[in-house]
């Protein structure tokens, strides 16, 4: 213990850390030197020196993240997948910027949920990725997002309560229609029809349990609710069964093409007399 105090106050932190420090100064100096994966390497250390601090002996005795080191690594890994159109890359590049970004908040404003600003924002960099990239990564990476969206904004068109946990007070009741607007505008961003699904099932779902409560609401107010409903339910079925025998119900397109293919049929029979 007595080396690893002089070896800290003569260098400034501990072996694992000097390490670390060390060897991104030599992937810089590679960087220079136009050394194939050198800025991948230098990603590597600076993302380590995210979890490493100058007193960190050993590997048990990480407590947490730092976010600078993560923010630079993603964005020096963010350089490489831009300058050579690689989603991949790109994919941790934005996951380790959000996740910065996300321990800032956290340090700034220690009440916020990392969790859930994290997970916001994982979301956000995954549509960014599939948003710059048209490839098979891309596209898996917009489908996850709005797979993560629709479950979010389902869960909280529910009132689930894991899912309401994470969000604030003010903005629960209204998230479920955010998540509706921004996955609408997406889909019409990126011209991709197949993504309204999100929206389209969240508003659904919405709306649903928004009838649910408000007719539980109404039960215990207006007496008889249940009964009135149910006798309307079934004056619209007698109503359509009564147009239908009367002729005024509009009949299915089997009949037309049966009675359209009835001529063929007729001249045929003629034929083989």
């Amino acid at each position: 213990m007595h080396f690893l105090d002089l070896f800290r106050k003569a260098l400034g932190g501990s072996p694992f850390f000097v390490a670390l420090v060390a060897a991104a100064v030599f992937h810089a100096y590679a960087i220079v030197r136009r050394v194939p994966i050198a800025w991948e390497l230098l990603t590597v250390d600076l993302a380590a020196l995210g979890a490493v601090g100058p007193k960190t002996f050993a590997l048990h005795e990480i407590a947490g993240l730092h976010p600078l080191p993560l923010a630079a690594a993603g964005l020096v890994l963010g350089i490489v997948a831009w300058r050579g159109r690689r989603s991949g890359r790109s994919v941790v590049a934005a996951s380790l910027i959000a996740v910065a970004i996300a321990q800032g908040c956290a340090d700034i404003w220690p009440i916020a949920d990392s969790a859930a600003i994290a997970l916001h924002l994982v979301i956000v960099a995954f549509l960014t990725v599939g948003a710059l990239f048209d490839d098979w990564l891309g596209r898996l990476a917009q489908i996850s997002a709005c797979v993560a969206l629709l479950l979010l904004g389902a869960f909280s068109a529910v009132h689930l309560s894991s899912i309401n946990g994470l969000l604030p007070a003010k903005l629960i009741p209204w998230y479920p229609l955010c998540i509706v607007g921004a996955t609408s505008a997406y889909a019409l961003l990126v011209r991709n029809p197949h993504l309204l699904s999100t929206p389209g099932c969240v508003l659904a779902i919405w709306a649903f349990y928004s009838v649910l409560e408000n007719y539980a609401r109404l039960r215990r107010v207006l007496a008889g609710l249940d009964q009135i409903v149910w006798g309307l339910v079934f004056f619209l079925i007698a109503a359509a069964i009564s147009l239908r025998k009367a002729g005024l119900w509009p009949r299915s397109g089997g009949t037309t093409v049966s009675s359209s293919r009835a001529p063929s049929v007729s001249v045929w029979r003629s034929a083989r007399r």
